[in-house]
């Protein structure tokens, strides 16, 4: 159980540390490629309240950063 708590710890982290830059899908796809499942990288996102339902959704957060192209919205 120990070890699934420091997997949590550590893909939460990467999430947090990414998501300002990346897509969730963007860092999903690079924590699987490093050897986690998807359903460790799904449950690490409803621990952070950042679940795909609308609940719990922190918008304040999800804002693109004026003058970040990364962080633009594409039509």
């Amino acid at each position: 159980m120990a070890e699934n708590d420091s997997i949590q710890k550590y893909i939460q982290q990467f999430i947090q540390e990414n998501r300002k830059i990346y897509t969730r899908d963007a860092i999903t796809q690079k924590l699987i490629e490093a050897g986690y499942s998807a359903n460790d990288v799904d449950d690490a996102y409803e621990a952070l309240g950042l679940g795909w339902g609308v609940e719990g959704k922190q918008k304040n957060e999800d804002m693109p950063i004026p003058g970040n192209w990364r962080s633009s919205i594409a039509d």
